[in-house]
C-alpha cells in the first residue's frame, strides 16, 4: 500500500427535500451573494429551480442566475460563468444539475478568484500547483453518476480536447443528494450513470498496486450493490430505495477513497473523453462501449487478475483449466449488463464514432508525460486505437 493523504470535506445533506434548506445552509457557511448555474431549458428544472430561489429568497441572499449549460462543458462557457461570478461579486456559487454542471462551477469558482488564465496555466500545465483563492461551492446533484458533488476532480472541453484536473479546490464545501430528484431521469440517462458511476469503480479496482485487499473488498462490495440496484431499476425505474442507493454509490465512486494507497488505472476515462469532445456522445455510455473493448485488450496480459475479477463482481464459474473462456464468458456477462439492463448499445455506432474518426481520437486522449495512457498497463496511441475497434465489434 502507497503513503497517502486523504481529506473530504465536504458536506453531505441527504435525503427528500434538502434542497428546500439550501439558503439556509449556504448563509450558515456565510454566503451573501450566490451565482446559481443550472442548465435552462429542461423539463425538470422549473419547480426545482423554483424551490431553490424562494429558499435563496428566504434566506436574505442576493443571487444571480446563469444558465444555458450543456453536456460536455466548453472552456468557452465555463470562463463566461467564471466572469459572471466576479461581475455579481458572488462569494458563494449554488450549481444545480449533473456533472457538466458542476464542473462548469466548479472551474468559475476557481478561475473567478485568479488573475491568470486557469486552462493555460493548470489545465494544460498540470504539473503546476493551484495557490490562489477561489469561491466556495455548493451543489444540488440531480443526475446519479459523475459524483462530481464530492470528488477533487474537474473536466472541460476545448475543440477536439477534454482535459480534466485534479485539485483539492475543487471539491464542492456542500453537496445537497436527494434521490428524489434523480426520479426525472430518462432510463438512458438512468444507465448512462450507471456506466459512469461502474467506470469509476473499475478504474480504481485494476491498479498496479498490489496486496490492497481493503480497498479491493469494498469495491467488490459496492460493484455488485450497483449491479443489484440496476437491475431493480430496470423494473421499477421509480423504486426510491434503489434510487437512493445509487446516488449514495456515485459518491462514494468519486470521492477518491479508494484511490488511498494505491495507483488508480483511468484509461477508459482518458480515451472516453475526446469521443464526447468531438462527437457530442454521453459520456456512461462511451464508458460501458470502451470497457468493453478494453476487457477484450488487455486481458490477456493478466488473466489471473481478470478470472478473480469475473469470478467475483459476475458470478462466472471457475475453471483452472480454461482461465480465457472464464474471462470471455465474463465479459459477455458485462456486455449483457450494460445492454440488457443498462439500455445501452455497445458498439462505436451507438456513440457516433466512425472508423474515420479514430486516429484523431487516439491523437487527442490524455496521455501521461512519457506519452502513455493508464497505469495497469502503459498503452500507447496504436493500443488506444485497437481498443477503439474493439470496442466497435459489438
Amino acid at each position: 500500500m502507497n503513503d497517502f493523504q486523504f481529506c473530504a470535506p465536504t458536506r453531505i445533506h441527504f435525503g427528500r427535500g434538502e434542497e428546500n434548506r439550501v439558503g439556509a445552509l449556504l448563509k450558515e457557511s456565510g454566503a451573501t451573494s450566490v451565482l446559481v448555474l443550472h442548465y435552462g431549458g429542461q423539463a425538470f428544472e422549473a419547480a426545482l429551480m423554483e424551490r431553490v430561489l424562494a429558499s435563496l429568497e428566504a434566506a436574505g441572499l442576493r443571487f444571480t442566475c446563469f444558465g444555458g449549460i450543456q453536456a460536455n462543458p466548453s472552456l468557452a462557457l465555463a470562463r463566461a460563468a467564471a466572469q459572471a461570478a466576479a461581475d455579481a461579486n458572488a462569494d458563494y456559487i449554488l450549481a444545480i444539475g449533473g456533472g457538466s454542471v458542476i464542473d462548469t462551477a466548479k472551474f468559475a469558482s476557481l478561475q473567478a478568484r485568479y488573475a491568470g488564465d486557469l486552462w493555460e496555466d493548470c489545465f494544460l500545465h498540470k504539473e503546476r500547483a493551484y495557490t490562489g483563492a477561489h469561491i466556495p461551492l455548493a451543489v444540488i446533484q440531480t443526475l446519479a453518476g459523475s459524483g462530481s458533488e464530492v470528488s477533487q476532480s474537474c473536466l472541460i472541453s476545448e475543440g477536439s480536447r477534454k482535459i480534466g484536473r485534479e485539485d483539492e479546490a475543487f471539491r464542492p464545501a456542500i453537496a445537497i443528494l436527494n434521490p428524489e430528484l434523480t426520479l426525472t431521469q430518462s432510463a438512458y440517462q438512468t444507465g448512462c450513470g450507471i456506466a459512469d458511476i461502474f467506470c469509476h469503480l473499475h478504474e480504481s479496482y485494476f491498479s498496479p498496486t498490489p496486496g490492497d485487499v481493503v480497498n479491493e473488498g469494498m469495491m467488490e462490495g459496492l460493484m455488485r450493490a450497483v449491479i443489484q440496484c440496476a437491475g431493480i431499476l430496470r423494473q421499477e425505474p421509480l423504486n426510491y430505495n434503489a434510487r437512493a442507493q445509487i446516488l449514495w454509490a456515485a459518491a462514494w465512486a468519486s470521492s477518491h477513497a479508494f484511490w488511498c494507497g494505491r495507483t488508480v488505472d483511468g484509461a477508459v476515462h482518458f480515451a472516453q473523453g475526446p469521443i464526447s469532445a468531438v462527437c457530442g456522445s454521453a459520456h456512461g455510455h462511451g464508458c460501458a462501449v470502451l470497457t468493453i473493448g478494453w476487457l477484450r485488450y488487455v486481458y490477456p496480459r493478466d488473466m489471473d487478475r481478470f478470472v478473480r475479477y469475473f469470478t467475483r463482481i459476475w458470478d462466472i464459474p471457475a475453471d483452472p483449466s480454461n482461465p480465457a473462456q472464464v474471462i470471455e464468458a465474463g465479459i459477455a456477462a458485462q456486455k449483457r449488463f450494460y445492454e440488457d439492463v443498462l439500455g445501452l448499445p455497445i458498439g462505436l455506432a451507438a456513440i457516433a464514432v466512425r472508423e474515420e474518426d479514430i486516429p484523431l481520437l487516439s491523437q487527442q486522449t490524455e496521455k501521461t508525460s512519457a506519452g502513455r495512457v493508464g497505469t495497469l498497463f502503459a498503452l500507447d496511441e496504436q493500443d488506444v486505437q485497437n481498443i477503439y475497434r474493439l470496442s466497435g465489434q459489438g
